[in-house]
């Protein structure tokens, strides 16, 4: 409960593809927000600030992970009586209709345009012409499965918005789940914004849950027939009236191959989802200490059924043993039809093998849809007394200590594709000291080279605090972030980046030709001792096209030394070099770090890990501990 002002917080599920729509959703939600409640204040701005320029500001309207999230706040006493909150609510509502309507046509549409499900389909719809096989029940089901896949989705987006009211004084907040309204009266007072994040993900496993169990169940009942099946269809092909009936039973078997090779996919993914609706109690339970309150864990376990998530989880795992264990069978069954012969007559077992393929591919197809609308919820990141939206603006309380060269604190960096959003970091935490020698590990993709990048200034993070050498980068200027990559920071790259048309001499030299400050002596004498340190002082006049990759890379440690950095930064060093060589690179850098240089390396390499102070391992944009680096 806030003390004298009226919050109101609403997430929306949408599908994130759709950039242009949601773009278009956001848009009209703040003009029409700000428009008929302008006493509104944005969330971000002082509040003194709302009332000085006459509360005309925007309220925060973003984008969390698989939601559109809104926050406003008022100080208006008007908001505290039921009707004209419930105005707000129908407004928000009116324009989240109108958006979902928007996105489930394209969604079925995309079902319509799939070119998987076209050429599937009608390989399907051919084979019901034939007088021996009716699938008609079938191949309704897979006319209709595009307005089934969109009923589906509506309902579980319209019933998974949820409204947040924290009113002021002693006054009951209440959220709203789809129709369902929950009081909080009996937990009295605590800040109930602070678990917005988690109860939107709790919204939607409420119903998305459910639907993914019943689905799993499905698919692993028809599964559970899969070699039985295969066996009857292998014993009864025996041979084909005509090429055209082949042919129509090649497609077939095509589609049933095609189709069960490649739903683990969409498995893993729904896997994933489900795990990350169990982590979420893990959550639950930080936010239960921060609130002092266990509100949020009462609504989890009131709306989460753990049961059906284990129960799917070890069903989707008894899918992925029976497709592994059937595989070579299913290879075996197009095999068979596509080597049989033309006898002239049919094989008994046509009607039966085509209404099998026509019905596990639409539970399937059905599944693969569902699952995919839903891709981003594995990577949905909570945060304790926060919420993850891409765009807020944080103020650190305190500035890092000395020793301390390098503090981060809720890095976010995401990168929108053409079809999906690469979570790239996850709120990353993380402090190093003056003098480290720190190793990042994990595997490809786990964000180990964004973090790098975005530690050094080459890139900037969507959201969060980054201090290096007691420079604020999120304050920084263009030319205080040119000073800081040119004196205070090198960065080691593992294709060398080294100009081919310089000398070895004069790529050393590089850094300090375009100007420094420091005091590094005369620059020739400088970049001769880095060569000669680097064990290359008979190639100081060559070229870097001469010498080995080894070679080459101590040509690059020596350029980042140049301008004597308080930080290197280097991604995978030594990626591209055979063991021993890639010991030589060691040796340098321990050298240089035994002389006070602190140096932050992203490495798969073991051996690098094994020189370093410290380790930190990474998966999925996040940090997590060596235990679970080991799993």
């Amino acid at each position: 409960m806030t003390e004298d002002t009226t919050e109101i917080v609403a997430t929306f599920p949408i599908y994130k593809p759709f950039r242009r729509v949601n773009y278009q959703f956001k848009g009209k939600l703040r003009k029409q927000l700000q428009m008929m409640q302008p006493n509104f204040l944005a969330k971000r701005l002082p509040h003194f600030l709302g009332r000085f320029i006459g509360q005309k500001y925007q309220p925060v309207v973003e984008e969390l992970n698989q939601f559109v999230y809104l926050s406003m706040e008022s100080d208006e006493e008007r908001y505290e009586r039921v009707k004209n909150r419930e105005k707000v609510e129908r407004a928000i509502n009116k324009h989240y209709v109108k958006i979902a309507s928007q996105t489930l046509k394209e969604i079925a549409n995309q079902v319509k345009q799939d070119p998987e499900f076209i050429a599937s389909f009608k390989a399907i719809k051919d084979i019901s012409s034939h007088p021996e096989v009716e699938i008609s029940s079938e191949l309704s089901d897979l006319k209709k499965l595009a307005t089934s896949v969109r009923d589906q989705i509506q309902s579980l987006f319209m019933n998974s918005q949820m409204i947040l009211w924290d009113l002021p004084g002693d006054q009951i907040d209440r959220i709203i789940i789809g129709d369902e309204v929950i009081s909080i009266d009996e937990y009295g007072s605590f800040d109930i914004i602070s678990i917005a994040d988690e109860m939107a993900l709790v919204a939607l496993a409420k119903h998305h849950v459910p639907l993914v169990t019943k689905k799993i169940t499905v698919i692993h009942e028809a599964l559970n027939a899969l070699s039985g099946q295969i066996s009857t269809f292998q014993n009864g092909i025996n041979g084909f009236r005509d090429e055209k009936e082949k042919r129509l039973l090649i497609e077939v078997a095509s589609v049933f191959l095609g189709k069960l090779l490649g739903i683990r996919e969409p498995i893993q993914l729904a896997q994933k989802q489900l795990e990350r609706y169990l982590q979420l109690k893990d959550d639950i339970n930080e936010e239960v200490e921060n609130t002092g309150s266990d509100f949020v864990a009462s609504v989890y376990a009131d709306h989460i059924t753990e049961a059906d998530i284990t129960r799917s989880l070890q069903l989707s795992e008894e899918i992925m043993d029976i497709l592994g264990e059937n595989s070579e069978k299913i290879r075996k069954t197009y095999n068979i039809i596509e080597s049989s012969k033309v006898t002239g007559t049919s094989p008994p077992v046509i009607e039966k093998f085509s209404a099998y393929v026509a019905g596990l591919y639409h539970d399937l197809e059905d599944f693969r849809f569902i699952t995919e609308t839903l891709q981003d919820i594995p990577s949905f990141t909570s945060m304790g007394g926060g919420v993850a939206v891409s765009s807020a603006s944080e103020t650190l309380e305190f500035q890092p200590t000395k020793n301390q060269v390098i503090f981060a604190e809720n890095i976010f960096k995401t990168f929108p594709l053409a079809t999906t959003t690469v979570y790239a970091l996850r709120g990353i935490d993380i402090e190093i000291n003056q003098g480290e020698f720190v190793a990042i590990m994990g595997p490809s993709g786990s964000g180990k080279t964004t973090l790098l990048n975005i530690l050094s200034g080459i890139e900037e993070p969507d959201r969060g605090q980054i201090w290096v050498s007691g420079l604020n980068l999120g304050e920084a200027s263009e030319k205080e972030l040119v000073k800081f990559r040119r004196d205070t920071i090198a960065f080691i790259y593992q294709s060398y980046n080294l100009l081919p048309n310089l000398t070895n001499q004069e790529n050393v030299q590089l850094p300090a030709d375009l100007g420094t400050k420091k005091d590094i002596g005369k620059k020739s004498n400088r970049s001769e001792q880095l060569l000669d340190e680097v064990g290359l002082k008979d190639y100081i006049k060559g070229f870097p096209l001469r010498l080995s990759g080894g070679q080459q890379q101590r040509v690059t440690i020596a350029r980042s030394l140049m301008n004597r950095p308080d930080v290197i930064f280097a991604d995978e060093p030594t990626g591209d070099l055979d063991t021993i060589t890639g010991g030589q690179i060691l040796n340098v850098l321990e050298s240089f770090h035994s002389e006070g240089v602190t140096i932050v390396v992203v490495t798969h390499d073991q051996n690098v890990a094994d020189r370093a102070d410290r380790v930190l391992h990474m998966r999925d944009g996040k940090m997590i501990d060596a235990d679970q680096a080991a799993m």
